[in-house]
């Protein structure tokens, strides 16, 4: 009878340890999770980041161009126009000749 008490008590203390085995280890895989998917939110972040800075400097670049048209058109006599058109032309000339 006392051998059966003892059997019983090991098999229950046996179901517990196991019952606190899967929960620790439902916990840790949760906490993987989490940090896997702070990773993944990170790393979208830092992409979004570069294609906003990216984005930013195409914008720069268009304004910056906009603004050398109007002060160039402003400044540029005809005379000057066919003159850096000419040298334009020349220097591709000579970058070609020197391939």
């Amino acid at each position: 009878m006392a051998r059966k008490k003892v059997r019983k008590a090991g098999g229950r203390a046996q179901a517990q340890r196991q019952a606190v085995q899967r929960q620790q280890a439902k916990r840790q895989q949760m906490q993987r999770q989490q940090m896997s998917g702070k990773q993944v939110e990170r790393q979208q972040i830092e992409r979004e980041r570069k294609d906003a800075l990216e984005d930013l400097k195409a914008q720069v670049a268009v304004l910056s161009c906009d603004i050398a048209a109007k002060i160039i058109s402003k400044n540029m006599t005809p005379d000057a126009n066919d003159r850096l058109i000419a040298e334009s032309i020349a220097k591709l000339d000579a970058k070609k000749a020197g391939k």
